[in-house]
């Protein structure tokens, strides 16, 4: 399969989840993820994903790209089939809905920021 059809597919799948994916191209730099996928809430969740073939290879600039917004916090897959791009939407969802359930549950008391980010670390060590 094409990547542009793992692309279209694992798209489609997103509409039909409420997740919103959008192209992300620029004329000035390289090595950015094709989508960007973006679930609403009342906290919106961002992802990215760099769609190729099952032997499509990650270039140097995608590496680079990958690395630094992985170390900006920015979840970055790279995805060669469509089952896997489906696995990857799922895992957003889930951690996504559990975030907003741990800040409705702490936005009724009173904690502070270190408490908060002990609570985030160990409930979004275990998302699955």
């Amino acid at each position: 399969m094409s990547e542009a059809n793992i692309e279209k597919r694992v798209c489609q799948e997103a509409k039909g989840m409420g997740i919103s994916s959008h192209k992300w191209t620029s004329t000035n730099e390289k090595g950015l993820p094709d989508r960007i996928f973006i679930i609403p809430g009342s906290i919106a969740h961002w992802f990215c994903i760099e769609f190729k073939t099952p032997f499509g290879v990650v270039s140097p600039s995608q590496k680079r790209k990958i690395k630094t917004f992985q170390e900006m916090g920015v979840h970055v897959y790279v995805c060669d089939s469509v089952r896997d791009g489906i696995e990857i939407l799922n895992i957003q969802k889930r951690a996504h809905t559990k975030r907003l359930r741990i800040l409705t549950q702490y936005s009724r008391i009173s904690v502070g920021k270190s408490e908060l980010k002990g609570v985030f670390e160990q409930e979004f060590l275990n998302v699955k």
